[in-house]
């Protein structure tokens, strides 16, 4: 998953957001998993993020993936998995939120 977020079209994201591919990630998140795992899995949410927000920056109206995730419970998943002992899971999340959901208060 982390392959086709990362190199693909973003055609090719969105027809795997269409099929819910966010809510599977989100529920796969929800889960104990290996800290590899997860940041896997982080990392593929991440990616799609960032497609939708080039979108964005060329003229879309809103990331429309950040509002699937929003919608299935990803913010309150994301914001647990805050409190993970491993490191590079606390890292992945911690980029997630300060790229994605913090405003400047400038």
């Amino acid at each position: 998953m982390s392959n086709i977020t990362s190199c693909g079209s973003f055609q090719q994201i969105q027809f795997l957001a269409e099929h819910d591919i966010i809510a599977v990630l989100i529920r796969l998140l929800g889960t104990e998993s290996e800290a590899e795992f997860v940041c896997l899995i982080l990392e593929a949410l991440t990616n799609i993020l960032d497609a939708g927000q080039e979108r964005v920056s060329q003229g879309g109206k809103c990331n429309k993936f950040l509002l699937q995730l929003e919608e299935v419970g990803g913010v309150k998943i994301i914001e647990k998995l805050q409190q993970h002992p491993h490191q590079d899971v606390y890292s992945a999340v911690y980029n997630i939120i300060d790229k994605f959901f913090l405003v400047d208060g400038n």
